[in-house]
């Protein structure tokens, strides 16, 4: 009786591995291979925060079945020259950001640098609440209040 009730258990244990792994699968192409992550360029961009959002979410990731897209989105028309003298270009087509699952803004060129109108826009046309659109901020750094 308890080999029996340990053979059970051993098929069950097999059984439920098997059925995560097939969910997991299942989940992975099912959601994966729709999201849509883009981030947004601007000029005097702050590069530590934009390679981070290229190295989650841009770089292959041979490891996975299914993994994002990816996009970097012109904030405005011109040059984007980056911190450290980079000169980047990237697409110039906000309409990017309605089909985007996850937007990223990385950093800002400076709290009392305006936002462009035409950005300002984009960003409040890709309405979060019906397709649960995440908008995150990426800012690393230290805040000086005495400034």
């Amino acid at each position: 009786s308890a080999s029996f009730s340990s053979n059970r258990t051993t098929i069950l244990l097999k059984r439920c591995e098997i059925l995560t792994q097939n969910l997991t699968r299942s989940l992975r192409s099912l959601f994966s291979d729709s999201l849509l992550v883009c981030a947004i360029a601007y000029d005097g961009l702050c590069t530590f925060e934009f390679g981070i959002a290229v190295e989650l979410f841009a770089l292959p990731r041979p490891e996975f079945e299914h993994w994002y897209r990816s996009a970097t989105v012109k904030a405005e028309s011109g040059p984007i020259r980056a911190t450290g003298g980079i000169t980047l270009d990237a697409l110039d087509d906000m309409s990017l950001l309605q089909d985007a699952s996850l937007i990223i803004r990385p950093g800002w060129r400076g709290a009392d640098a305006p936002v462009p109108e035409q950005l300002c826009k984009a960003l409040r046309s890709a309405d979060p609440i019906p397709r649960a659109t995440r908008y995150s901020i990426l800012k690393f750094g230290i805040h000086d209040t005495s400034m």
